[in-house]
């Protein structure tokens, strides 16, 4: 049992002991590229529950980008890092995809998206 501000105790929940994947940053916007720009970001996944956060999937709803997450097993307080590549070679024009992650916290998934407008390599 905890107690809350007032000093009454506080039942806990299901949910106060589950993994909590927070993702401070959903969204890269890189503006203006050339195509067959290759463009490079990084997301940070951090558990903020009481028990490990297991990432069971993670995928783009596109080809052109590539995925590397560094660990699929998240401590409480730690965070591990997935880089995104995204390549622009058969892109024009405005873009945007999105990357799902799924886990067993709370929420169980997250979206995330990256955008930008790509322009030919010769600017007329």
């Amino acid at each position: 049992t905890l107690k809350n501000a007032a000093g009454n105790v506080k039942q806990s929940s299901v949910s106060d002991s589950m993994p909590k994947m927070h993702i401070p940053v959903l969204f890269k916007d890189f503006a203006e590229v050339k195509r067959g720009d290759t463009l490079k970001t990084r997301f940070q996944i951090v558990n903020r529950g009481l028990k490990t956060l297991n990432i069971s999937n993670y995928e783009a709803n596109c080809p052109c980008i590539h995925l590397n997450l560094a660990t699929t097993q998240i401590e409480p307080g730690d965070s591990s890092s997935l880089d995104v590549i995204y390549l622009t070679d058969t892109k024009m024009g405005y873009d945007e995809k999105e990357i799902s992650i799924s886990g067993n916290g709370i929420p169980q998934k997250s979206i995330l998206r990256v955008m930008c407008i790509v322009k030919s390599q010769k600017q007329h």
